[in-house]
């Protein structure tokens, strides 16, 4: 099951930082990396790394099929689509549900 996300106003947020409290500062062997993306596993591009492939079918702006799911609330295949990037070697997977035509 997809769970969908939707937006927070600020006063709905129950934890907030102590006043005054430090920023967290990233691990010292992060620093070796060009690119840190975090997720189930974590993606390091190093400056040698060659291509990294992005899957963008997750996108209600460019495809009209993901839109479709999306639309008609059939999020189970929505999430097919974004497997079969992965399976097909995306490692990275741009998801954009930024269209003017979506309530």
């Amino acid at each position: 099951e997809v769970a969908v996300a939707r937006h927070l106003n600020t006063s709905e947020l129950s934890w907030r930082p102590p006043k005054n409290a430090p920023p967290r500062l990233p691990h010292s062997k992060l620093d070796t990396f060009k690119l840190t993306l975090s997720g189930l596993e974590p993606m390091l591009a190093f400056k040698e790394s060659n291509f990294i492939n992005i899957g963008e079918r997750c996108n209600v702006a460019g495809s009209s099929v993901f839109k479709k799911y999306i639309m008609a609330d059939k999020f189970s295949e929505a999430l097919e689509i974004a497997k079969k990037q992965i399976t097909e070697g995306a490692q990275i997977l741009d998801l954009n549900f930024d269209d003017g035509m979506i309530d």
